[in-house]
């Protein structure tokens, strides 16, 4: 059954300006007992003050959106922002190749611990003063939801990107719009040359 409390914060929330918002959440979590810095799985970190390294694709157009914000939050550089897309990037260096890590954000503390998917967007969020909103995306039924959306948007994501790809060889090979044979995964570049292997 749902009460009364519940239902005016969730007309409140809709009818909010962004301030009121973010402070009605602030209050809702507060108020049902969530202590943010206790809730589900968070992931291992080595040092908070230290920063934690986001590879992001910048010829995605959502993801650069996306950076440019959080860019702009990031005010004491607790993240460090990596271009994976960019020429001189060596996917070698993380231990994981170029289309593992186009296929979903990844993130890396100070002490090398990889970090992948929306754990990502919630140890960003957590550090660019958002940990408010983060602390309930680990209660379980909503960590499944949201994990599960991520999932099928990082795979439409990763198709998009690939596309891209495949429309830029076509440009670099001098071939049609129709090459014979398409790439079904992102090859790792050799970075001495800044070719394709």
């Amino acid at each position: 059954m749902v009460s009364y409390a519940e239902v005016f914060f969730s007309v409140k929330l809709v009818q909010a300006s962004k301030p009121k918002l973010i402070w009605l959440i602030k209050m809702t979590v507060i108020a049902s007992g969530i202590h943010v810095t206790s809730i589900g799985n968070q992931p291992p970190s080595s040092n908070d003050d230290a920063p934690f390294e986001v590879f992001y694709d910048e010829d995605c157009p959502l993801c650069r959106r996306e950076i440019e914000m959080i860019r702009k939050k990031d005010r004491i550089n607790r993240l460090s922002l990596t271009d994976i897309s960019a020429d001189n990037f060596d996917a070698a260096k993380t231990g994981k190749t170029l289309d593992e890590l186009m296929r979903e954000i990844h993130g890396r503390y100070a002490d090398g611990t990889i970090v992948v998917g929306v754990d990502v967007f919630r140890e960003i969020y957590s550090r660019i003063g958002f940990g408010f909103l983060v602390g309930p995306s680990r209660v379980w039924g909503l960590r499944w939801a949201i994990d599960r959306f991520y999932d099928f948007f990082a795979a439409l994501r990763y198709r998009s990107a690939l596309k891209r790809l495949n429309k830029r060889v076509c440009k670099i090979r001098g071939v049609s719009d129709s090459p014979p044979e398409r790439l079904k995964a992102f090859p790792d570049r050799n970075t001495s040359t800044n070719s394709w292997r």
